[in-house]
């Protein structure tokens, strides 16, 4: 009942205050038509000495009108000064507060115009539109739909009451400043339980293509915000205890253990990935990360069994992306599983779908660098690991970007540059054999013999096994004649294979 009463009353405000106001004027002032003035005399029943009330020498018009004129003035004033409500979300009454779903959640709300000019409105909330729909292609993230964030828009920013009306973890906001010549949009992710910020960037453009400012500037947010929040979700869920994990927690701790590239961590990621999978078992993005799993953790930590890893990897990447046939990861996993077992012209395709879907995710950006090198076009393969790297600096990854980057160079015969990026993989990953094989086949191509052998000096006492074991045998994936190479400028630095035994010669 009180808010029917009060939903009457703004109703009434809103629509009748002013004529009610300007009735009183003009029928205390005597404006009105005398004819009318006899119809409304005639109609309420107003009694005519009511209506003569200047006759006693009060002249009661002025009065009148300077009360109206006060009304009207007075309510349009506090209109347009009072702050302005929030809207409730359509469906969310206001002050409830919405449970946090099992995916990590975000709300993009509508960029604030600092331009000054309300005809730059479109492009703020352009901005914000664009990144919400980029955002929506991250299967793992749930992501708030344009109609209920923007329903925010204009008010005071209150992050943790957004966040629970609005049921989501992380809350992006930001503004846009637009002069004539440069443009500058600010923007920071908040995580809503600490109010701590998980990142925050500001970029400035020259404004001449605007549509093209609007894309990069899309793709540079999202592509910052997909690891900024996956790191906060692994370290979130890393403390938790194994039994109180839901599948989404299960998927994130399994990628947590992935990442640090250790034979215990790897085994651990299986667990954790596996009994997602159990939970879930039509979840594309845990059968995506098993194949993903089983392809890199095969090659690092269980060669002696790879073909078991191998055809595991595949498997779980061809159910991954049939269970979602437009989640980007899992296209590109499983066109890497086919790389890997010789299916190169597949590969390539189901790559390049990836890619389609999108192209701002770091990770099918490398991966189709990788499917490309090792499928005859290293030339091709290398500007995607430079965007790989671009769109996520600091990913857990990049040590894998450069290595395989490193082996483009070597198929096209830039060896310096396989040289130096292999440096910066044996700065990253000294205790992997991948960056000092890349200086060995790279220094001797480039007739420093002598420096490659230090360094195949180093392969022979750390990784005796693993060298033995690709000397011995082409790996899946590679090309014969990409391997022959590979193998020649290994003995030309004196690392050999015979029966068997890796010797240093020469």
């Amino acid at each position: 009942m009180r808010h029917a009463v009060k939903h009457i009353w703004h109703t009434g405000r809103e629509y009748l205050t002013h004529w009610m106001v300007a009735g009183i004027i003009v029928a205390a002032t005597g404006v009105a038509p005398d004819h009318w003035m006899a119809h409304l005399v005639h109609d309420l029943h107003v009694p005519a000495e009511a209506l003569h009330l200047w006759a006693t020498g009060i002249d009661l018009r002025w009065m009148l009108l300077g009360v109206g004129l006060t009304l009207v003035v007075g309510d349009i004033a506090w209109r347009r000064l009072r702050p302005m409500p929030v809207a409730a979300p359509a469906g969310n009454p206001a002050g409830t507060n919405l449970a946090l779903p099992d995916k990590p959640s975000i709300a993009v709300l509508a960029f604030t115009n600092m331009s000054g000019n309300p005809d730059q409105e479109y492009f703020s909330d352009g901005i914000s539109e664009d990144i919400i729909t980029a955002l929506s292609h991250i299967p793992w993230l749930f992501v708030i739909a344009r109609n209920s964030s923007f329903s925010f828009k204009g008010g005071a920013v209150d992050i943790k009451r957004i966040g629970q009306e609005l049921g989501v973890r992380y809350v992006l906001e930001g503004s846009v400043r637009r002069s004539t010549e440069r443009l500058r949009i600010t923007a920071q992710l908040i995580e809503v339980g600490t109010g701590g910020h998980v990142w925050a960037e500001r970029f400035d453009r020259a404004v001449a293509d605007i549509f093209a400012v609007q894309d990069e500037i899309t793709e540079a947010v999202v592509s910052a915000i997909e690891p900024a929040m996956a790191h906060v979700e692994r370290q979130r869920v890393g403390g938790k205890a194994p039994e109180n994990l839901a599948t989404w927690e299960l998927y994130h701790r399994g990628l947590w253990h992935f990442f640090k590239f250790t034979p215990d961590d790897n085994r651990l990621a299986l667990e954790f990935l596996h009994k997602a999978a159990e939970l879930d078992p039509g979840s594309a993005a845990v059968h995506a990360a098993l194949g993903m799993n089983y392809l890199v953790g095969g090659r690092l930590f269980a060669p002696q069994e790879l073909a078991k890893w191998r055809a595991a990897g595949l498997e779980h990447g061809r159910i991954a992306a049939g269970l979602d046939p437009l989640n980007a990861v899992a296209h590109s996993v499983f066109g890497f599983g086919l790389l890997v077992s010789d299916e190169h012209e597949a590969a390539v395709k189901e790559s390049t779908q990836a890619i389609t879907l999108n192209p701002s995710n770091a990770f099918v950006q490398g991966q189709h660098g990788a499917v490309l090198t090792f499928s005859g076009h290293p030339g091709e393969g290398l500007p995607y690991f430079q965007q790989a790297m671009r769109l996520s600096p600091l990913d857990p990854l990049r040590w894998h970007w450069v290595w395989q980057s490193s082996n483009a160079h070597y198929f096209h015969g830039d060896y310096a540059a396989c040289a130096a990026a292999g440096r910066d993989v044996c700065r990253m990953q000294p205790d992997l054999v991948f960056g000092y094989r890349a200086n060995v086949i790279a220094l001797a191509e480039l007739g420093r013999i002598e420096e490659a052998r230090q360094y195949a000096d180093v392969i022979y006492t750390r990784f005796n096994s693993e060298m033995r074991l690709f000397l011995s045998t082409r790996l899946p994936g590679w090309r014969a004649a990409d391997y022959a190479a590979i193998v020649a400028s290994h003995a030309k630095a004196g690392l050999v294979l015979r029966d068997g035994v890796l010797l240093r010669v020469g």
